[in-house]
């Protein structure tokens, strides 16, 4: 085992298979979250990438290309879900995987494969820890 942010991970290809999760690491969150620092949390490295991706795009967008309301859009429906996961909404967390899924299947298919290749790797890291969160999350649910 290495520990990686805080988090024990077994295996750091998780990251690229989301769905196979380490559900030591989630127990442990779910035990001791009050304990921990945030972004040593799913739910605070969740929020990183959102922020991370809303701020890539937004950088993106205002130097090379045209910004336009469905991205300023897309923006502000990712910030809306950062915040509502930093609340602990659980729909947010559910709707952020929703939501990464569409935006990246639509992605792939509009783009070419180098960069499809790319949206691909992210979404599977991304993945990892919206789904880990969302399991955490549950386990805590059940513990209240």
């Amino acid at each position: 085992m290495t520990k990686s942010a805080g988090l024990v991970t077994k295996n750091k290809l998780n990251l690229f298979a989301w769905w196979r999760l380490d559900y030591a690491a989630i127990e442990y969150e779910a035990k001791n979250y009050k304990d921990m620092k945030f972004l040593q949390t799913y739910r605070g490295i969740s929020i990183a990438c959102i922020l991370f991706s809303a701020s890539l795009t937004t950088c993106i967008t205002l130097f090379l290309a045209k910004p336009n309301i469905l991205i300023i859009l897309e923006i502000a429906i990712w910030l809306a879900l950062a915040y509502l996961i930093y609340k602990e909404k659980k729909c947010a967390v559910s709707c952020a995987i929703l939501l990464w899924t569409a935006d990246i299947v639509g992605s792939i298919v509009t783009t070419n494969g180098h960069q499809a290749l790319v949206q691909i790797i992210f979404y599977g890291i991304y993945m990892h820890y919206f789904y880990s969160l969302y399991k955490v999350d549950s386990l805590r649910g059940q513990s209240k």
